[in-house]
């Protein structure tokens, strides 16, 4: 089950074609099948960024979970094998969105649920590690960690890994 806006799913189509071509190399013969369930909820991210009341946020969720669970045949949820959260935002919603679908199928509380910042904070490390290993960056008198790879300066969230090492600060 793939989870991002409605852009991602419905115009940009990027998870569907690049998890396909995951699926294709992993299973040239295409067995077994790759089924994906896509949502793209209208609202989530607007509830995040404009500070909607938690209980309405939580009802959303819970109400588009509902209703798309509702559109897929029992035994079809019972083959769901991940929830893919490939939206920044959608993190916050993990424990609504493990709830609702919970409620629909008790399998769905022990499935992997896969988020799309640790993906890529995990890829921004090995990057910037392999860069420092082959000398083209010179290596970090603060360890670099996932949570180091960015930081915030005047409000704005700007990567550390400069070539220079500019002098670091404690700004939060």
């Amino acid at each position: 089950m793939v989870l991002a806006t409605p852009f991602v799913i419905n115009k940009s189509k990027i998870y569907n074609q690049k998890l396909h071509e995951i699926h294709q190399e992993k299973y040239p013969a295409g067995t077994p099948k790759l089924v994906l369930h896509e949502i793209g909820s209208e609202n989530w991210v607007n509830n995040i960024e404009t500070g909607v009341d938690t209980n309405e946020q939580h009802r959303d969720v819970k109400n588009v979970m509902d209703t798309y669970m509702a559109s897929i045949p029992k035994e079809q949820r019972e083959i769901i094998s991940a929830v893919s959260l490939y939206c920044t935002h959608f993190p916050f919603y993990t424990v609504q969105i493990r709830d609702a679908l919970t409620s629909h199928s008790p399998h769905f509380q022990d499935i992997p649920y896969v988020e799309q910042g640790k993906i890529f904070g995990d890829k921004l490390l090995q990057d910037i590690t392999s860069e420092i290993t082959a000398g083209h960056i010179k290596p970090r008198r603060i360890p670099l960690t996932r949570e180091a790879a960015t930081k915030r300066f005047d409000g704005k969230i700007q990567s550390l890994s400069t070539r220079d090492n500019r002098k670091e600060t404690n700004a939060a």
